[in-house]
Parts: structure tokens; C-alpha cells; sequence
């Protein structure tokens, strides 16, 4: 057993242009399969419970996943990719050899002690590389193939085995229909009304899909973009509207559409940005502002071989609509 520190996802990986659209994208690396587990996604039964230190023995749970928190868990798990839920009861942690995801609930022994304890809910089984959790933290949606055969190792790259499979905090787990295949964020993302998750078919592909909170509709607002033009999801508005990036001609916008693609408004980024992409970083409760991001890349590479980008924030008052 291995101490192991919950990491946050980063703002964006130094091999994107636009961060939110790459992330999640896996290279085959050398390895040794695992050993052939079921593919069916599984409740895990009950099982002596696995201890979680804090800082503080007065400490409370946290509200969001704090980079200090050390979670405590088997083997299996250490050292690699863990999330802990926004609201601060559960983790989501994914095997050293990404062929296992498993779900834990977090709980206190007693009032004042400084232990906390990791129950089983859930699992998943086969290659996995993405975790999202809902903001209400009542699932946590996974990226993974369900063939218990592979794993990092040798995980199939072109992905055409992907599912999303949402592990419900309730130990429910659900696999999407097969045209949801990816989820690319630290968060899902949700609609305003907890209704929608955006997802992708397959890692950046350009259009904007959207699944169903129960996992069993998945909706195409935003189709396919035409030759020379570049789409991605960026967020909600205040009215719920779906927010998405388009870059064509030199030029880049921030489009509002319904659930049914229709246009409602767009906001043009300033002629000097060029071809940039949108992404909310932050908004007020009722989204009244949004922080957003527009970042852009230099295609040439340095001297050192590091690719240079560029990024500015923008505070933007979004249209309400009447």
C-alpha cells in the first residue's frame, strides 16, 4: 500500500493548441497485458475499508478535490490517476495499468478522527484514460473500452471500442449508447439543468454531442463542421444555451445555440486574435459573466523544441435572453 496525493487536471497540457479539445488522447506505450477480467461492469462487494489521512484531526471533508489531500489506497491504484468528488465524498481512482476504474466512498470512523475510510461502490473494467465528475458529485463518468484484456499496454488506439460508462454514487453503473465515446474533462460539464453531458465520438471529433444524464440518449447539437472550419464545445450560458467555439476564415467566434442547434447569438472574438479558441474558466453563480479563455498556438517549434502558445482572459457579459 502506497501513500498517494489526489492530483488536480490541469489547465491545459503543453502539447494542445486548445487544451479542452486533446486532453484524453493516449499513445500506445509497451507493455504486458492484464490478466482477462469480466466486461461486464460490476458492484463491488463489501470489504475491510482502507484509511485516509488528513492534515488536521479537526479537518472537515472539502468541498472542492484539494492538492494536499493524501488518500491512502491499495496497491492497484498508486501512483496514478485519482479524482476526488467536488463534494468531497468519493474518489474515483484509476489502476497503475489504466485497466480498472474504481469507485469510493469516503467516511469518518468517528466525529474527531483523523483516519477517514474508502468503501467499495463500483467498477469498471478494461482500458480506461478519462474520469468526469459531475459537478453534483452524484456519478463520475469514465472513457474506457470494457475489454477486460487491455490495458495501457496495449489498449486499441483507434478507440472504436469506446464507451462512456457513468458509475453512479448509488453503486449504479451505465454504458452509453456506442456514439458516446469519450469524456474529456476533470468536470462533465453539465448543463445548467443537470440534464446533459457533453461528450465526444471519439477524442476531437468536430462536433458537439450531448448525453443524457441516465446515459441513454446521446444528442448531435452541433453537426459535423465543413471543410475548413473548426468546432468545440466551450460551455453554458445563463439561459442554458450550449456555447461552442467556431474558427473559419482567420476568424473566431463564440456561438449560443438550443439543444436543437439553432443559432441564438455569437460573439466574435477581436480581429487581432485571429484563429484562437474559446474555453470558460469560471462564471458567477448565474452566469451573468464568464471568465473565458482564448488561447492559440505557434505551429513552429522553438529551438528547444517546445511549442510556444498564447493565451489571454477575457471577462464577458454574456446576452440574456428575453
Amino acid at each position: 500500500m502506497k501513500c498517494v496525493a489526489a492530483p488536480r487536471a490541469p489547465w491545459r497540457t503543453s502539447w494542445v493548441v486548445v487544451g479542452f479539445l486533446l486532453v484524453g488522447c493516449v499513445a500506445p506505450t509497451n507493455g504486458t497485458a492484464s490478466p482477462s477480467r469480466s466486461s461486464e461492469p460490476t458492484t463491488i462487494p463489501s470489504s475491510p475499508a482502507v484509511g485516509v489521512a488528513t492534515a488536521s484531526p479537526d479537518s472537515v471533508l472539502p468541498s472542492l478535490d484539494p492538492p494536499s489531500a493524501t488518500l491512502f489506497l491499495p496497491d492497484e491504484f498508486a501512483p496514478n490517476l485519482s479524482y476526488v468528488s467536488p463534494d468531497g465524498r468519493f474518489v474515483a481512482a484509476r489502476a497503475r495499468d489504466w485497466g480498472r476504474v474504481a469507485l469510493y466512498r469516503i467516511t469518518r470512523a468517528s466525529p474527531r478522527s483523523s483516519l477517514l475510510q474508502l468503501t467499495p461502490v463500483a467498477e469498471v473494467r478494461g482500458f480506461a484514460d478519462q474520469l468526469s465528475w459531475l459537478e453534483d458529485s452524484s456519478a463520475v463518468a469514465v472513457g474506457t473500452d470494457l475489454d477486460p484484456t487491455r490495458t495501457l499496454g496495449n489498449h486499441d488506439p483507434t478507440g472504436e471500442g469506446r464507451r462512456v460508462a457513468i458509475v453512479n454514487t448509488d453503486g449504479r453503473v451505465v454504458i452509453a449508447p456506442e456514439t458516446a465515446r469519450d469524456v474529456l474533462n476533470h468536470r462533465a460539464r453539465a448543463s445548467p439543468d443537470g440534464r446533459w453531458i457533453w461528450v465526444a465520438d471519439r477524442c476531437c471529433a468536430q462536433q458537439v454531442l450531448l448525453l443524457s444524464r441516465d446515459g441513454g440518449e446521446v444528442r448531435r447539437v452541433v453537426p459535423p463542421a465543413p471543410a475548413g472550419v473548426s468546432i468545440g464545445f466551450a460551455g453554458w450560458d445563463r439561459d442554458g444555451l450550449l456555447l461552442y467555439w467556431e474558427i473559419a476564415g482567420g476568424r473566431s467566434a463564440l456561438v449560443a445555440v438550443d439543444l436543437g442547434g439553432s443559432e441564438r447569438y455569437r460573439i466574435s472574438a477581436p480581429s487581432e486574435f485571429g484563429a484562437v479558441g474559446w474555453g470558460i474558466l469560471a462564471s458567477a453563480p448565474d452566469r451573468s459573466w464568464q471568465l473565458v479563455e482564448l488561447s492559440g498556438g505557434i505551429p513552429e517549434a522553438d529551438l528547444r523544441g517546445m511549442i510556444d502558445h498564447s493565451y489571454d482572459l477575457v471577462v464577458a457579459r454574456l446576452p440574456k435572453q428575453r
